[in-house]
């Protein structure tokens, strides 16, 4: 007899992104809306508009 082992969900892709407000899930380089703000790429949900995540372009310093 086989044990039935309990269906585990996979947890998303590491390059995924989830909005906290909405649950909405896509690729980082999926249908987020992505606008730049003082010099940061800022991902916005296009579902709720949440801002997901802001990240620095590449290529710009970090100033502190």
């Amino acid at each position: 007899m086989i044990d039935a082992q309990p269906a585990e969900t996979d947890p998303p892709e590491k390059a995924t992104l989830i909005c906290r407000d909405c649950s909405h899930e896509s690729d980082v380089d999926g249908d987020w809306i992505v606008h730049t703000e003082h010099e940061r790429q800022m991902y916005d949900c296009p579902i709720c508009g949440t801002t997901i995540t802001a990240r620095y372009e590449r290529g710009q310093p970090l100033t502190i």
